[in-house]
């Protein structure tokens, strides 16, 4: 096969043929080289080989994913990252506040170094943890993530044996479990969770968090576990929070029917939550009942009548359900009432106008999704838009990039593993790019066309 495509690089057969040899040799990046570029040339005419190429190319996405599964990956602490995680907490809210009516972080740590840490060791931890509040009130998470495992550690100083009722460091450990979990430490952020539950096996908000990490962790059993057991122990609006978390896990397994019913009783419990209103509806369209969706959203949109994000998925479901110029309507009144705050939008209206183009507005599509980039940076919607239209334009190097960026946002499921196997295809025909464009480009860019 070597012998022959040295005479003839665009060899459909000889292409194919390498590429299961070196499957059957476990050589499995060049055999998805290989089949990826038989099935270029061939204009994917051939079945067989487009199968085997996407049953090789799934091995190795599989691989990625497990991968990031068990190691995690590491995520910028930014307020894009940060805040919308920490706002599903009812008890973590004020941690977010500006700064504005309390003391900044200057002033936090001013009065901190004035403390004797030697003679007034608690005085001492409980203003590290007030600098850690502070920090987090001016969105700078890692000197927060630094200040909650310094007062930790200062805990411990006064507490070398945890006394009864867990001692101080219990919020420490919760809260610096949480950055950890968001930066993707994922083994840190489990062993802050873990001691936070030890000195304190009552706490509902830490007991959340983790039942969310082990189930990115693949420990279904561990996960279910402290669900129940952060439920049982919940009450009030903290029951709400665990309610609608668990509602999205039992959406992500699709176990529809009981995600539908954790997430409606916690909104009669607590009703303040978008984010419940929405997963209402997403999980009411899971469940092949439109008019509900569209019914559910539009009560939210009642409740929430100054919501430009509730407006923004709303647009997302009418383009699940077929809306697209209903869609592009929501999108646009989004855009409106958010102004300059709200990226997300931008990708869902370029999507719209795509489907309502037959895939002719690309370059329009590409500006509107650029736009939401600026605006939100590290938006997985966003970067997905853009990395399937830059795939149009066959720009394969930046498609990478942008995959490198979605998948490092995802935590898990089954969005990490279609993104990882997206990645590996992009990586192959970017590699087939830089090695023979004057052969694969034109095969690309006619394929592309297609897509349109």
């Amino acid at each position: 096969c070597d012998a022959a495509l040295a005479i003839d690089a665009k060899y459909v057969k000889a292409l194919t043929r390498r590429g299961t040899a070196r499957e059957k040799l476990g050589d499995l990046e060049g055999a998805a080289l290989d089949l990826t570029a038989s099935c270029i040339l061939s204009r994917n005419d051939n079945q067989a080989t487009l199968q085997s190429a996407d049953r090789v190319v799934r091995l190795i996405g599989q691989q990625d994913a497990a991968r990031i599964a068990a190691e995690g990956c590491k995520r910028p602490l930014t307020p894009q990252t940060v805040r919308p995680f920490m706002e599903e907490f009812i008890a973590h809210r004020e941690l977010l506040a500006p700064a504005g009516g309390r003391q900044t972080a200057a002033e936090a740590e001013a009065r901190r170094k004035k403390c004797d840490r030697d003679s007034r060791p608690a005085q001492y931890a409980a203003l590290m943890e007030e600098e850690a509040v502070a920090l987090m009130g001016e969105d700078r998470y890692e000197d927060a993530l630094e200040a909650w495992e310094a007062a930790i550690e200062a805990w411990n100083a006064v507490y070398p044996a945890p006394p009864p009722g867990g001692g101080d460091a219990r919020r420490a450990h919760n809260i610096a479990g949480t950055l950890r979990h968001l930066r993707g430490d994922l083994k840190e952020a489990l062993a802050h969770y873990d001691k936070a539950v030890a000195l304190d096996g009552e706490d509902s908000n830490v007991l959340l968090k983790r039942a969310c990490l082990n189930l990115e962790l693949g420990e279904t059993q561990m996960s279910r576990a402290d669900f129940a057991a952060a439920e049982g122990a919940a009450t009030g609006g903290v029951l709400a929070d665990v309610l609608c978390h668990r509602g999205r896990t039992r959406l992500m397994t699709h176990d529809f029917s009981a995600a539908l019913a954790d997430t409606r009783k916690s909104i009669e419990i607590d009703g303040t939550n978008e984010v419940c209103y929405i997963q209402l509806a997403m999980c009411l369209e899971r469940l092949q009942r439109p008019a509900e969706a569209k019914e559910a959203m539009a009560a939210a949109e009642r409740t929430f009548p100054q919501s430009g994000t509730m407006r923004a998925y709303h647009g997302e479901l009418l383009l699940m359900i077929g809306d697209p110029q209903g869609a592009l309507d929501k999108f646009s009144e989004a855009i409106e009432m958010s102004g300059d705050t709200l990226g997300r939008p931008y990708a869902g209206k370029a999507n719209a106008l795509l489907m309502l183009s037959s895939g002719a507005a690309v370059d329009q599509a590409t500006e509107l999704c650029e736009k939401g980039r600026q605006i939100e940076p590290y938006c997985d919607t966003i970067l997905m838009e853009l990395a399937k239209l830059r795939w149009q334009q066959v720009r394969m190097a930046e498609v990478v990039e942008l995959l490198d960026t979605v998948i490092m946002l995802l935590k898990g499921g089954e969005e990490i593993a279609f993104a990882c196997n997206m990645r590996v295809a992009a990586k192959l025909q970017a590699k087939l790019l830089e090695t023979q464009r004057d052969i694969f480009e034109p095969a690309l860019k006619e394929a592309a066309r297609g897509m349109q």
